[in-house]
């Protein structure tokens, strides 16, 4: 269920990019979210999914529970790789 939400959220945000995103002005680097706010958007959920494991699995006290975590997450990637979901 966790690979089929982060897919089809990936797969919202994906499709909102338009290519003139990938072409930001050097000197509006700073700017990223005005000149390519999907794009902007997209790399925000990356990082957000990214901190959300990470901590998940620090969150865990033992080493033993840290394992189950992983695992679990590992299942999860599996999924989204199945699914194409490389994100």
């Amino acid at each position: 269920i966790i690979a089929n939400h982060l897919c089809a959220i990936d797969y919202d945000l994906y499709f909102r990019i338009r290519p003139q995103e990938f072409n930001i002005p050097s000197d509006q680097k700073d700017k990223s979210k005005a000149f390519a706010p999907n794009l902007t958007a997209s790399i925000e959920h990356f990082n957000l999914v990214s901190f959300w494991v990470i901590s998940m699995i620090l969150n865990e006290s033992s080493v033993e529970e840290r394992v189950e975590v992983i695992n679990k997450f590992v299942k999860i990637a599996k999924v989204l790789k199945q699914q194409r979901s490389f994100n």
